[in-house]
């Protein structure tokens, strides 16, 4: 077990530390503004895809099969949908968690969508948001269905919450912040 944080990768949309403990990120931070929120390019067509700037190599997709857990965006699709590299790149598994169905199309999508409509009504926010990774006894690892074997574990940590944190920066002394830390076993 190791108390020193990831590797802090820069993408063109999005900034990113590496836990390869975990095989996936602790956290990642953009900034998201009134027109990238009135991007209108659909999601469908893109894939999930290794992030090989990763130097200890991310995730796979394949790895998620079979789980029970759906592929969590930190930096939602939703909120890339303004450019075409940059909803790609929310597709990079360095950009996902683990998080259950229910979870993740309900209650984490209404505050991905709430905060859309902050970005809107303030014009530019930064959002950091992550999957709470460090805590005490085992961690619990995702465990997927193979061809090969029976069952298979990997090395993927299964949060036991997430977080997003919301910042505005209006002008000096008006800036605001909320924060938000979610179970994940949390439905709506």
């Amino acid at each position: 077990h190791s108390n020193r944080t990831g590797t802090t990768y820069k993408h063109q949309h999005y900034i990113l530390s590496y836990s390869e403990e975990d095989e996936q990120s602790e956290w990642v931070g953009y900034e998201l503004t009134s027109a990238e929120c009135r991007g209108k390019l659909s999601r469908d067509g893109f894939l999930f895809e290794e992030d090989y700037a990763i130097k200890t190599g991310s995730a796979s997709h394949y790895e998620y099969r079979n789980s029970g857990y759906d592929k969590g965006h930190l930096a939602p699709a939703g909120d890339m949908r303004f450019d075409e590299d940059a909803l790609q790149e929310s597709f990079l598994m360095s950009n996902i968690s683990p998080q259950r169905n229910e979870f993740n199309a309900g209650i984490w999508n209404k505050l991905e969508r709430q905060i859309r409509q902050w970005a809107r009504r303030f014009g530019r926010i930064y959002v950091v948001t992550g999957p709470v990774l460090k805590q005490e006894g085992p961690k619990t690892k995702l465990r997927h269905t193979s061809k090969y074997k029976k069952r298979e574990t990997t090395k993927i940590t299964i949060p036991k919450a997430f977080y997003k944190v919301v910042f505005d920066f209006p002008k000096p002394g008006r800036e605001k912040m909320i924060a938000f830390c979610i179970p994940s076993d949390t439905p709506e």
